[in-house]
């Protein structure tokens, strides 16, 4: 009984580990991992937040929620920041949304060749709304987050 005990025990162990090591990036992530999603009300922003290489296309998927009974108009913009410094601008775009209305879409972030690697600020900002700032690493970077980030009422 007390064999049978260990057994189970050493197939959960390694089924843990075997789960565990799928989702973690490795320590010199080559491949985009750690799936991130910034959700508001009104807005959802996903992707990932290692792995990003310099001369590399990356895809995001952002949502805009217009929950309200009126037309939402304003305007966004997705960049990337070291410090209080914009070093790319990924998107930005009018937002014309009727009441109740949801739309989805992908962002494409292309980094240049040379593009430093480091950890940098993501961020996503809706003037009328807010902003919200997401740590990711560029390159083979292991570093702890970065920040913390300023607050940017406005798109640059």
């Amino acid at each position: 009984m007390k064999r049978l005990y260990y057994l189970w025990a050493v197939l959960i162990l390694i089924v843990g580990v075997a789960g565990t090591a799928a989702v973690a990036c490795s320590t010199a992530p080559s491949e985009p991992c750690n799936p991130f999603t910034v959700n508001w009300r009104y807005a959802e922003l996903s992707g990932f937040t290692d792995g990003l290489m310099p001369g590399n296309t990356y895809e995001f998927t952002m949502s805009l929620n217009n929950d309200t009974d009126e037309r939402w108009q304003s305007s966004y913009c997705i960049f990337l920041v070291d410090g209080e410094t914009v070093v790319l601008n990924i998107d930005s775009n009018s937002i014309d949304l009727p009441p109740t209305v949801k739309i989805t879409s992908t962002v494409s972030m292309t980094l240049p060749a040379d593009f430093p690697e480091g950890a940098y600020g993501l961020a996503l900002v809706i003037p009328d709304r807010g902003s919200s700032i997401t740590t990711i690493r560029i390159g083979n970077v292991t570093s702890p987050p970065a920040g913390p980030w300023p607050d940017f009422p406005t798109c640059p």
